[in-house]
């Protein structure tokens, strides 16, 4: 089987298969006179001529007559599964000071939109994967399985969300201190500009707060994390940020990092699918890596800033437009380039054929999304609209 990226995919495709196998025996006594089985795949296209394929089923045939006797339809796993036992005894650790302090400027949000913990945590999920692949190259030893994606798991019923990514992962000591301290430049600074800043505007993704903003709607957060290193165990963290966490030694830990969130009362509307698609294809859908929510392929578009014009047609660009701008006409003009000094710059920018209104009464204010490794960090930049136009005109 194939990845939806073109990765080679057999862990996946053995698991499912060896599962429906397992089931052949109940199917005996069903289908005594079964001589061959056909295995069924699905197949189809993503962008860029990327295929996927899944097996989704078998059935079985008289060897004789080629007539069909029963078929079972399968489906693979593509949400994140609650396998995991704690084994050890708990540990109570406190946090930081400079933690305590900054998750306690979080609870009290200061932040205007809560909804940038899934992009803050998916970005934290695509660095560990990201880290992994560059590991993959260099011929470092690791854990066995070979997925390279992010599942999300939304739960109504217990009002969580489910975050899961196969990076690297962490040992103990590393959940220690990526957790539980803020072991990175400029900590006293980020928190000066938390307390002088009076506006409420929001700072995350400025500052890299990422797994801290998920206390902004969480009561309880539990972490579990197995490093890539061969022979490594798994570990669960668990904290209601209030100043104390706890960890202890895990069982069934998959290779990377599961974060699940127990969501506050009054936010419980991040664990309805459509809220949370809806966010992820606000800031993350042009990620890297596949993001799986509720067993379902969220991003399926590349981002063609990140190409070279040359390569990108026609048609490419209509789709992206219609994307990113929500319209169902085409752009009557773009503008793609690319520069590499003094700055890194990729940008794109539409016009559209028609004045872009809203239910045909009220104008769309126009404005450029600024992006920061395929991640939004700014929507409506007006500012860069009057940039590119001068430069447009020049």
């Amino acid at each position: 089987a194939l990845s939806s990226y073109g990765t080679p995919r057999p862990a996946i495709a053995s698991t499912c298969i060896m599962s429906a196998v397992r089931r052949v025996a109940l199917l005996s006594r069903i289908a005594p006179l079964a001589r061959c089985c056909r295995v069924s795949f699905s197949q189809f296209s993503l962008s860029g001529g990327k295929i996927a394929v899944r097996p989704v089923g078998f059935r079985w045939y008289d060897g004789h007559t080629r007539t069909l006797i029963t078929s079972l339809s399968m489906k693979c796993s593509y949400v994140a599964e609650n396998r995991e036992l704690v084994e050890g005894s708990l540990t109570r650790h406190e946090f930081q000071a400079e933690t305590r302090q900054l998750l306690d400027i979080v609870a009290k949000s200061l932040y205007s939109e809560k909804e940038v913990f899934i992009r803050e945590v998916i970005s934290n999920a695509s660095d560990a994967l990201e880290r992994l692949r560059r590991l993959q190259v260099t011929g470092q030893q690791m854990t066995e399985t070979s997925l390279m994606e992010i599942r999300i798991t939304t739960d109504n019923a217990n009002g969580t969300i489910t975050l899961q990514d196969f990076g690297t992962g962490m040992t103990k000591e590393e959940i220690i201190e990526n957790l539980g301290t803020i072991a990175h430049s400029g900590t006293k600074a980020f928190l000066s500009q938390l307390e002088n800043r009076s506006d409420g505007s929001s700072l995350i993704g400025q500052f890299g707060v990422g797994f801290y903003s998920t206390f902004m709607v969480a009561k309880s957060v539990t972490v579990y994390s197995r490093s890539f290193t061969p022979e490594s165990k798994g570990y669960v963290w668990m904290s209601d940020g209030s100043g104390l966490y706890e960890i202890a030694e895990a069982a069934n830990v998959e290779r990377g990092t599961k974060i699940v969130i127990h969501l506050k009362d009054e936010e419980q509307r991040f664990s309805d699918k459509t809220v949370v698609e809806g966010v992820i294809r606000k800031y993350s859908n042009f990620v890297g890596f596949p993001i799986f929510l509720n067993g379902q392929q969220v991003n399926t578009l590349q981002a063609l800033w990140t190409q070279s014009p040359n390569d990108v047609s026609e048609s490419q660009h209509e789709e992206f437009y219609k994307f990113i701008a929500d319209a169902y006409d085409t752009p009557r003009y773009h503008l793609h380039f690319a520069t590499d000094a003094p700055l890194n710059v990729r940008a794109l920018f539409y016009v559209p054929q028609l004045l872009p209104e809203m239910f045909g009464t009220q104008l769309i204010e126009p404005g450029v999304n600024l992006y920061s490794r395929r991640v939004l960090i700014q929507p409506k930049a007006r500012c860069c609209i009057f940039v590119l136009y001068c430069n447009s005109l020049m």
